[in-house]
């Protein structure tokens, strides 16, 4: 365990923004979790739990409370047939993790290269990409439930894992230890996104050796600045700012009315738009926000919005209000224009501006 008092928290996220907690204890083990949490309750202490700082957004005024971050480093695999049973602590940077699993050719995971942060915040927001999401191959969560002072373990079945959304989003209850996945000892991943397949140079449902599947992701994702690089300043984000919004049928037919209006498509059918397994359509959020006016490399104050990107807000010097006043922007005109409401993604820390739209801070 390691202690520190007054820990500048935007260098501990990948957007390098926010003031600083009063406190940050790095903790090593499931004992310690329990025994530091229990001090806390009895100081009445604000706690807010920290992992790789890659999907947060830290208020100018910081965190008055103590920040914990569970450090658990833990990789340990157990071959069944032709799976592995694979053990993480929440400590672990995923993309290590990925890395590792590639190497040992087993598949799963590759199509999730590049994203930032620690393990256990994988769960959280159920993190996807490229046609790909932990809900495919988590087995269980283990946490400790801070109400009923123990550690408990969540089947994937009950961690109710949605579009970036889970159990464990917006409630301070659970913090999570361990994770646990279940991957193919062999073969090749399954490529089911069209940008994906594309790059490859396969059909949508081909089977792709995960090597090479993660090196196709990886170019992808630096392309759009979503691979955290300390020389690449478009990189200085909290990865996607907005979630992609889902809608209705109703609700699209008002937004190919609308584009149709506005001169923005010629065809109602030209709106982006992927079909959901629930009858619903998810709708590229970058898309809303640059046929909103928005463009990519603007900057506004001392943020904007990334030149590769336009799903990326960058930090270019500014501060936590710069970026909320543009988050408030691009949500007030895509709500103006379309109707479709946005709602942030990454998690925010510390008090919230009085003008921040509800419906974008989110859960």
């Amino acid at each position: 365990m390691h202690e520190r008092s007054h820990v500048s928290l935007a260098e501990l996220t990948t957007i390098g923004l926010g003031g600083p907690a009063k406190r940050l204890i790095d903790i090593d083990d499931e004992t310690e979790l329990e025994q530091v949490l229990g001090e806390l309750a009895n100081e009445s202490d604000e706690v807010f739990i920290l992992g790789g700082g890659s999907n947060v957004i830290v208020s100018d005024g910081g965190w008055p409370g103590t920040v914990i971050r569970p450090a658990f480093r833990r990789f340990d695999a157990t071959k069944e047939g032709c799976e592995v049973l694979l053990h993480l602590g929440a400590g672990e940077v995923w993309d290590d993790v990925v890395r590792e699993c590639v190497q040992r050719r087993w598949a799963g995971v590759s199509c999730l290269s590049g994203i930032p942060g620690w393990v256990g915040a994988s769960p959280i927001q159920n993190i996807g990409a490229y046609g790909t999401e932990l809900s495919q191959v988590l087995v269980e969560v283990h946490a400790f439930d801070r109400d009923a002072k123990r550690h408990v373990i969540f089947p994937a079945a009950d961690c109710a894992l949605g579009y970036r959304s889970s159990r464990f989003r917006g409630n301070a209850r659970h913090v999570i230890e361990k994770v646990v996945l279940r991957l193919r000892a062999d073969g090749g991943d399954i490529i089911r996104y069209p940008e994906l397949a594309r790059s490859l140079g396969v059909r949508e449902g081909a089977s792709v050796n995960p090597a090479e599947v993660r090196e196709a992701v990886l170019e992808l994702r630096r392309g759009k600045g979503m691979v955290v690089d300390p020389r690449d300043t478009e990189s200085r984000s909290a990865g996607s700012y907005f979630v992609n919004p889902i809608i209705d049928a109703q609700a699209l037919q008002r937004l190919e009315a609308r584009a149709l209006e506005l001169g923005i498509v010629t065809e109602a059918g030209l709106v982006p738009r992927y079909p959901n397994p629930d009858g619903r359509f998810k709708v590229p959020a970058a898309w809303l926000i640059e046929k909103a006016g928005f463009h990519k490399g603007m900057t506004v104050g001392g943020v904007g919005i990334s030149k590769k990107h336009a799903l990326a807000l960058v930090n270019r010097g500014g501060a936590t209000s710069d970026l909320l006043r543009l988050e408030a922007s691009i949500f007030h005109r895509v709500m103006d224009r379309f109707g479709v409401r946005l709602q942030r993604e990454p998690i925010f820390v510390g008090e919230e501006m009085e003008d921040t739209p509800k419906s974008c801070a989110g859960p």
